[in-house]
């Protein structure tokens, strides 16, 4: 056999080729020094009694060579007579495909297309995964109000009052020392009113009392009625059911009220001088939850208008330590005081102070034992007004 090999390109490769009489082929071994895709082409001249009787050419033969490793192939050389005897091969040629690598601008377009679906398709359920954690981190936050709560009964056997008096502190500073924010209260003066408070301290909260569905950081207030801007807080103390909603005796210093988060009776919290003179002292125990731990809202998510976020007065998002306005630290719940099914475009929250959250369909509470819970956003109110009452005998749960 009578071969040459003729490469038209700049590919170093190695090669051999060997007829193989048995099997009626070649045996072509390549080596390139990097990967190249080729296509081999036979050049057949067969001759008999020195005369030309065929003149073929086979081509079609693809490989891809990579670096290092080599590759053998197996070319048949058909049929016939002169496929083994008096055979000629003249010509054989290794030739580099001419393939170029990239997309066509409908491929580019249908990838394009796959892409969009599928992210189409992931980012509800990655916001909804995002926001179930959310949710899980505020439950957490009420958790540890709530064992707050309890600790600060066991020490001073009462509930903290939402207020000892009109324009004082309020029942968060209160439980600050049970939160592991001991140098917090620290700096706070608990027998002065807030107005006369250290306004550094009044700019600094604990995480604890922010949701993260609505808030990421903790925020400061635009501005306050009295004193000076301090950190706002997205939940509220349970100030009780309607019954008291319309004589105002959820905020008042005498009198009956429902709820668990009222302010303190004037007699046991006297002020003389603008300076409380005898400890803080609440008006429940334990014991005064009637209708049992287990079924009394004490701590709860409060609605909040996005559109008037840090706002105090009629919005009611204003400092969580003020105890000016009740409406910004406590809640109602009941008939007529159903949760705010949206995060804006109700009623302004001053006006009627109830309860809510930036969690889509559900609102977040803890209860008088210390268990949480994520209740219907549309509870009838009825039901709303029996865990925010304390004492009106009906025992029932939210849980659907």
């Amino acid at each position: 056999l009578d071969f040459r090999f003729s490469p038209s390109d700049s590919h170093r490769y190695d090669r051999r080729m060997k007829f193989l009489p048995h099997r009626n082929c070649f045996a072509v071994f390549l080596c390139a020094d990097r990967k190249a895709t080729f296509v081999l082409s036979l050049h057949f001249r067969v001759f008999s009694a020195g005369e030309l009787i065929e003149n073929t050419v086979r081509t079609g033969v693809f490989l891809d060579i990579c670096p290092i490793l080599s590759r053998q192939i197996l070319v048949d050389c058909g049929t016939g007579s002169y496929a083994i005897f008096g055979n000629h091969v003249t010509h054989f040629s290794i030739v580099p495909m001419n393939r170029k690598s990239g997309f066509t601008l409908v491929e580019l377009l249908v990838v394009i297309s796959i892409v969009g679906v599928l992210v189409s398709l992931l980012l509800p359920a990655v916001q909804s995964v995002r926001e179930a954690a959310r949710r899980t981190e505020c439950l957490n936050n009420l958790k540890q109000i709530g064992l707050s709560i309890q600790m600060y009964e066991a020490a001073i056997t009462q509930i903290p009052p939402s207020r000892p008096a009109d324009g004082f502190l309020t029942w968060p500073t209160l439980l600050l020392p049970y939160m592991e924010q001991k140098n917090l209260c620290n700096n706070f003066d608990m027998t002065a009113p807030y107005r006369d408070q250290d306004p550094e301290w009044m700019a600094r909260g604990a995480d604890v009392m922010i949701c993260p569905s609505r808030r990421k950081m903790v925020e400061i207030s635009v501005n306050e009625s009295i004193g000076p801007i301090g950190v706002v807080g997205d939940y509220a103390g349970n100030a009780g059911s309607q019954v008291h909603f319309l004589n105002f005796g959820w905020t008042l210093f005498s009198g009956e009220a429902d709820g668990v988060f009222n302010s303190g009776f004037a007699k046991d919290n006297p002020v003389e001088n603008n300076r409380l003179v005898k400890p803080i002292t609440g008006r429940y125990k334990f014991a005064s939850v009637s209708d049992g731990l287990t079924n009394t809202i004490f701590i709860g998510e409060k609605y909040v208008d996005n559109a008037h976020r840090r706002e105090p007065d009629g919005w009611a998002d204003g400092c969580i330590y003020n105890g000016d306005q009740p409406a910004t630290f406590t809640r109602l719940g009941g008939v007529l005081l159903e949760m705010a099914n949206r995060t804006t475009g109700n009623f302004p929250p001053g006006e009627r102070p109830v309860w809510g959250s930036a969690h889509p369909g559900v609102a977040n509470f803890v209860l008088g034992d210390g268990s949480v819970h994520s209740y219907d956003v549309n509870m009838d109110g009825e039901t709303l007004g029996r865990l925010c009452s304390r004492n009106d005998g009906f025992a029932v749960s939210g849980d659907q």
